[in-house]
């Protein structure tokens, strides 16, 4: 595999693991126990799982780091070129 195309799914992976940690329904169970602890605006770690820009560093860390399986590096990246894929595909082909 190239270094670039590695590099290429290792920012898809991220950017999906940013998304399920900031936005996706699955996860707002866990978000409302941390906001319950550690409110939005009242502290850092509230605030870190609000913030797209904030979680995007440590979810590529974590990609990056090696600590996850390539197949779960695969799995995000794929996960997340579906959905640009289906945005695309709902707005008729007009790039955003």
């Amino acid at each position: 595999m190239t270094p670039v195309f590695s590099l290429a799914l290792d920012v898809m992976a991220a950017k999906r693991l940013t998304r399920l940690a900031v936005e996706d329904a699955i996860t707002n169970e866990v978000r409302e126990k941390v906001w319950d602890q550690f409110p939005r605006n009242q502290s850092k770690l509230g605030y870190l799982i609000s913030c797209h820009a904030c979680t995007s560093v440590w979810a590529s860390a974590l990609v990056r780091s090696g600590l996850l399986p390539r197949f779960v590096r695969d799995t995000l990246a794929v996960s997340e070129l579906v959905l640009v894929a289906q945005r695309f595909i709902d707005d008729g082909g007009s790039p955003q």
